[in-house]
């Protein structure tokens, strides 16, 4: 990918967009993760950048830091912009979705296709997965050092760990993942159980 700049830019103080400098195609290009938003393009920007980019290729050869095998004006070459990219889903990820078009943009088009909802459910299973793989002790303890407390309202058993829920008395096997305290010494331990997440409060050391 040596051929390409990638130059993160904002609009409007709220969203991200990315300008790349193509010397291969010899072309400007903008990937908008919100196409559909015209308010969300500066087109006057988009051109300051391009000049001012050349401005220092210029300053450059100047100096001697670079030298240049023919000349480069990149404010005569093509600008393109992209809108068969993958789009974002909501008002606030426009910086995850810059990221990954700087990791799959190949000059033409994305390496891999994406997805908003197909990354969270690939992040989700690799934390199941995380989850499943992690040692039974390993307890995050937030707040007030009680990791000691929290091992005695535990009970180890093969498939986890059993606790019992001090209002209706059942028994959950869980697989732990966060122990905290909250105003009045309550301490919570919250888990997994099965496909689903729970949350339990320890009263004086009981469940």
């Amino acid at each position: 990918m040596r051929h390409m700049v990638f130059v993160p830019f904002n609009v409007m103080t709220s969203h991200w967009s990315l300008l790349v400098v193509n010397s291969l195609k010899k072309e400007i290009q903008i990937l908008n993760s919100a196409v559909s938003m015209t308010s969300l393009r500066d087109e006057e920007k988009e051109e300051r950048i391009v000049t001012n980019l050349q401005l220092c290729i210029e300053r450059a050869v100047e100096g001697g830091l670079v030298t240049l095998i023919e000349p480069i004006n990149i404010t005569l070459w093509k600008k393109q912009y992209y809108t068969d990219i993958p789009q974002q889903m909501d008002c606030r990820s426009c910086g995850v979705y810059l990221i990954k078009y700087m990791l799959e943009w190949d000059g033409d088009k994305m390496l891999h296709q994406f997805t908003q909802e197909a990354e969270f459910l690939s992040k989700f299973e690799r934390d199941i997965e995380g989850e499943e793989q992690a040692m039974d002790d390993d307890v995050k303890i937030i707040g007030t050092a009680k990791r000691k407390r929290a091992r005695k309202v535990s009970k180890k058993t093969t498939h986890g760990n059993v606790l019992q829920d001090a209002n209706t008395k059942d028994l959950h096997i869980v697989k732990l993942t966060h122990v905290y305290t909250e105003p009045g010494g309550l301490l919570k331990i919250a888990g997994s159980c099965g496909d689903s997440r729970r949350e339990l409060t320890v009263v004086d050391g009981t469940l």
